[in-house]
């Protein structure tokens, strides 16, 4: 599936199966725009016991125990129901000693052992839950609701392949069961299995139209197949059924981001964040959308609430560093990267950041041992090169930085960045001796060459490397090409170095 990048526009595709992101090749920045299958709906599976809970006793498998009083069946039904109504309440302790007096007045009593589990599973207890559930399905194996309160016990553990078997077995037994098919394509769509998936939550929905989660769920894995349209789809009729769900508000925001209608992703951004204050993950996903439009400090501030609530978030400390880095804050955004390195240490990308970030502000011997840390966890890592390269050539050191470029070139013979950053070094290297502008052209004409001659990078070199030959016209001719395909937040500077150029050349001709 392809999403469109928030920072630069340009499309990137991200594994077929899975969201999980990935860096996009034109600008560097990692696109982690990930949509979410709500576990809370597991929480709201338990807490709509009302809705579904038998509280007539399921047919035993067994000749029952006889009862312990008189009228001991008929109290424990009654017992039963109290529990339900207790339960629906949330009085869970009260709702546990009513199903469990039923249960002493009639042990073989499934639907009781059913719904006794449901109260520790609502609270989050599902060792007591399980053994409750397995309790009912030992006394009735043909109990449908009880497989499929087990497979959500199962879920909410993520031990999604028992889930499934048990759902499975829950709409076999009972195909009517319009839950019981929503929850098998939510364990499908958390394997990856998302065709699978939206055969479950159709079915689902063509027994109960009225299933929010259905929706939201099948919404999530057509997000999953790039399938946009039909998400939106699902996600409208879910926000009409359930306007205070904030998720269904994130992954809407997530499609509008991937479809590139970002003043729409923002709206239902905003929305999620009313409903859901401490929601990191929309903060950092309208950060991101700040960040793309250029307006740096909201992105920070949100990327902040985000870490804020999820002191662990790794991406949001990723580019609120990349963010501080832009705005020139670059102690800021050392200690972003340093926070990031603590969070993972073995991220060759938060080693090369914070070492840019210390070049940036002139610690040199910094930003090296960063750069060569990142190297060592990445022997291919070519901005790592390429920044250690700068950096040696920042402390006068040019034969070093002239070999980390030969072997950025070496690692990567048809990468037109590796060319284009040697080509800027023989073109503006400090040491005006080492400057060669022969050499500049033609490192700059094969990135050109590997980039098809699209890149508007590559050709501002190409015509920094004629001014460096003395060549003003044709350095005129590749500016002026630059400056048509440079992205808008570049062409201000393309067009100042355009002017130059031209004032140049026309000073140059005057002068003969």
């Amino acid at each position: 599936m392809r999403i469109q990048c928030p920072h630069c526009g340009k499309a990137v595709q991200l594994n077929e199966r899975s969201l999980q992101g990935a860096v996009c090749p034109a600008c560097g920045s990692a696109v982690w725009l990930q949509p979410r299958l709500d576990q809370s709906a597991i929480d709201l599976a338990f807490a709509g016991v009302g809705e579904r809970l038998p509280i007539e006793r399921s047919v035993p498998a067994a000749p029952p125990a006889a009862p312990t009083g008189p009228g001991a069946a008929e109290q424990a039904f009654v017992h039963n129901g109290r529990g339900v109504a207790f339960t629906n309440q949330g009085a869970y302790d009260r709702a546990l000693a009513e199903f469990t007096r039923a249960l002493q007045l009639d042990p073989n009593y499934a639907g009781a052992y059913n719904n006794r589990g449901y109260a520790p599973a609502a609270r989050r207890d599902y060792d007591k839950s399980l053994a409750d559930f397995d309790r009912a399905l030992a006394l009735d194996p043909k109990f449908a609701a009880a497989f499929n309160n087990r497979g959500l016990v199962y879920m909410a553990r993520r031990a999604y392949d028992e889930a499934i078997t048990d759902f499975t077995r829950a709409v076999e037994l009972d195909p009517r069961t319009a839950l019981a098919w929503n929850n098998r394509g939510f364990a499908l769509a958390a394997k990856g299995r998302y065709d699978e998936a939206l055969a479950d939550f159709s079915r689902a929905l063509q027994l109960n139209p009225a299933i929010a989660n259905a929706y939201h769920n099948r919404g999530f894995s057509y997000t999953a197949l790039g399938e946009y349209e039909l998400a939106l789809n699902d996600y409208n009729m879910e926000v009409n059924l359930k306007p205070d769900r904030p998720f269904a508000y994130y992954n809407r925001g997530f499609v509008y981001t991937a479809l590139g209608e970002f003043d729409r992703a923002v709206s239902d951004f905003n929305e999620a964040l009313r409903l859901k204050p401490d929601f990191a993950d929309a903060y950092y996903n309208r950060g991101d959308i700040h960040r793309a439009r250029g307006l740096l400090d909201r992105a920070v501030a949100d990327y902040s609430e985000a870490i804020r609530h999820q002191p662990d978030f790794a991406l949001a400390h990723y580019h609120r560093g990349e963010a501080h880095h832009v705005q020139g804050e670059y102690a800021k955004a050392a200690a972003d990267f340093t926070a990031l390195i603590r969070l993972n240490p073995a991220l060759p990308a938060a080693h090369n950041n914070r070492g840019l970030a210390h070049a940036a502000a002139g610690l040199y011997d910094e930003a090296i041992a960063d750069f060569s840390e990142a190297i060592r966890l990445e022997p291919k890592y070519l901005h790592a090169y390429h920044g250690r390269g700068l950096a040696y050539a920042a402390k006068n050191d040019y034969d070093q930085a002239v070999i980390d470029h030969i072997e950025a070139i070496r690692l990567y013979p048809k990468a037109a960045e590796a060319y284009n950053n040697f080509a800027r070094f023989w073109a503006s290297c400090p040491d005006p001796e080492r400057r060669d502008g022969k050499v500049a052209v033609e490192l700059a004409v094969k990135a050109c060459e590997l980039s098809d001659w699209e890149d508007w990078n590559c050709l501002a070199t190409l015509a920094a490397a004629y001014v460096q030959l003395g060549d003003l016209i044709h350095a005129t001719h590749w500016a002026a090409k630059t400056l048509e395909l440079a992205p808008e937040t570049q062409k201000a500077a393309c067009r100042t170095a355009l002017e130059e150029y031209r004032q140049r050349q026309a000073a140059s001709a005057g002068s003969t």
